[in-house]
């Protein structure tokens, strides 16, 4: 947790969460520019634009990467900075006034609480009957009192947004036991199954209840298709926090996981694909095809499926990529004679073209 100045250093962690970050937006914006004519950003805890010795923040970042993309985007981007000390704002205000901006790029700094300023874009929004442009929402808070579920199930009423989150584990789990801070918890989670905590002394199930109520409430109350959980852990292997990526859309979970690969595992940080802690890690240098292997055999013995169901398969079921699995899977299986190509467009033996049919043998 940084200290009361303006300015502070900034941290391994933190730097890694940026690389993700970025590489997601260089992704999501040419993307999302093809088809709509408006996007929104919005970086729901900006801070002052930089870190003590001059390193970007977040909104600076997400700026930069906009006004210097290779794409050529046509749409509105409006990117929308929200940071609730006086400050930090000012500071992030003065960076922002020396940006030379495309004429379809405007942003605006609000000096305000995040939960207060996205209500009231969303409540406007409502009233005007229009539906919010597609956004991509960066909450990256420091404790937990600004996130409350509400606003964050609104956000996600939006099929077209997508949200990053930061979950803040350890600050959460430090005070679980203060009666105090009940009523905030039950607002952050929208619910109070999380008290379920109270009752697990085991560091392994306190983690487990602290993730998976807030991961389930995304899911079964917020309506998100697809929620990718990354847990981030300091240099002692202890859970700082988690990143909670939300989306409707396969394209979107594939392009965060290929973001997420950006990172250097050997650092002093390290992520973990924390849907599954028995599973290997995304980060991992050769990811473990024959894991891979043995859980798209449990899921399709002897069956006959198509080799889109696996890809997705894949991609929403595993912490692997959807390009790991032909190559690297189904040419060694046919090898084998564990599989076989019961229909294909293919010219030769090898490879796997949209709409080929594949049986899994007994």
């Amino acid at each position: 947790m940084p200290s009361r100045d303006t300015l502070w250093p900034i941290e391994p962690h933190t730097q890694a969460k940026h690389q993700i970050l970025l590489k997601y937006w260089q992704a999501w914006l040419p993307i999302m520019a093809t088809w709509n004519g408006r996007l929104l950003y919005i970086d729901g805890f900006a801070g002052p634009g930089e870190y003590l010795r001059g390193e970007l923040g977040s909104p600076i970042i997400a700026l930069n990467a906009a006004i210097e993309h290779r794409a050529n985007i046509n749409a509105e981007v409006m990117f929308l900075f929200i940071e609730a000390d006086q400050q930090r704002a000012e500071h992030l205000q003065s960076l922002l006034g020396n940006k030379q901006l495309p004429t379809n790029f405007r942003y605006h700094v609000y000096n305000s609480r995040f939960d207060e300023v996205v209500t009231e874009v969303l409540d406007y929004i409502d009233e005007q009957k229009r539906a919010l442009a597609p956004a991509l929402v960066f909450v990256d808070p420091f404790g937990y009192s600004q996130t409350p579920f509400d606003v964050i199930k609104r956000l996600l009423s939006n099929p077209r947004c997508e949200v990053l989150i930061t979950f803040m584990y350890q600050f959460i789990n430090r005070f679980v036991s203060d009666e105090g801070q009940w009523d905030h918890l039950d607002k952050l989670y929208g619910t109070s199954q999380w008290r379920a905590v109270l009752d697990s002394p085991s560091p392994s199930q306190r983690k487990s209840i602290l993730h998976g109520v807030y991961k389930r409430q995304l899911e079964e109350n917020a309506g998100v298709k697809y929620v990718l959980p990354f847990e981030m852990e300091d240099s002692g292997g202890r859970t700082e926090y988690f990143l909670f990526f939300c989306t409707n859309s396969l394209r979107g979970l594939s392009k965060m996981k290929e973001a997420m690969r950006v990172v250097d595992p050997t650092g002093n940080f390290s992520y973990s694909y924390a849907a599954n802690p028995d599973q290997l890690r995304l980060f991992d240098v050769e990811p473990d095809f024959g894991q891979l292997r043995s859980d798209i055999n449990g899921a399709f013995g002897g069956k006959t499926v198509a080799v889109e169901e696996i890809a997705e398969f894949v991609l929403v079921s595993t912490p692997f990529l959807e390009t790991h699995f032909k190559r690297q899977v189904l040419t060694p299986m046919e090898k084998d004679g564990e599989i076989e190509v019961v229909q294909s467009t293919r010219k030769k033996q090898s490879g796997y073209p949209a709409k080929t049919l594949i049986r899994f043998l007994p």
